[in-house]
């Protein structure tokens, strides 16, 4: 039985706790962090290789701006997915192993990876929505605070500019050609209510 390994030691601020966990309270955070290293596959590593593992999980979760305790959750399980998932495929790529075995693996992994995408928070992200060329909405994920993605109007300076530019191909959807189509047709009704008028008095 191999002897147990001595836990990662690891130094954090105060003020890093929310940028990695996406909560101020120091308990959940040492939860969390344990959760996630936990999860990492440390049995052939030194202490050096084990710190630096940490570190480098850490520094992952920070790097994907948690903005609350959900999140930050949520983030944990994607690492946790994620290494479990680079571990099947390590151990597919194993030589002088049976096809079934390595098959199996292969297989896990697939399965880890579809549960990565959906766990993502990317892929719950709000959906553009702005009718395609296709007729359907589109799927793209939506620019933080707007409505739509960065291909159809969520990406500054996007979008059709303000008083409907576009339509100054030939101009006569413009709303100022609108507004004067409008205004002729009531000056001609008025012209012709006039014109009865007259007509009659005679």
């Amino acid at each position: 039985m191999s002897a147990k390994k001595a836990p990662i030691m690891i130094q954090v601020p105060q003020s890093g706790l929310r940028s990695i966990s996406g909560s101020d309270n120091d308990d959940f955070f040492y939860i969390l962090a344990h959760q996630v290293l936990a999860a990492l596959w440390l049995e052939n590593s030194d202490s050096d290789e084990r710190t630096q593992q940490g570190k480098a999980t850490l520094a992952a979760m920070k790097g994907m701006k948690p903005r609350d305790e959900h999140e930050g959750m949520l983030i944990g399980q994607l690492i946790a997915i994620h290494n479990a998932a680079m571990e099947c495929h390590r151990r597919a790529m194993i030589g002088e192993q049976p096809f079934e075995a390595r098959r199996e693996n292969l297989n896990q992994a697939n399965k880890l990876s579809r549960t990565h995408r959906d766990v993502s928070p990317t892929s719950r992200a709000l959906r553009c929505g702005a009718r395609t060329r296709s007729g359907k909405p589109c799927q793209s994920p939506a620019v933080r605070g707007k409505r739509r993605c960065r291909m159809h109007g969520g990406a500054p300076g996007s979008g059709a500019p303000i008083g409907n530019k576009n339509a100054l191909q030939h101009g006569h959807y413009t709303a100022e050609a609108i507004a004067r189509r409008r205004q002729l047709s009531a000056l001609i009704r008025m012209a012709r209510t006039t014109l009865a008028e007259i007509e009659e008095r005679r």
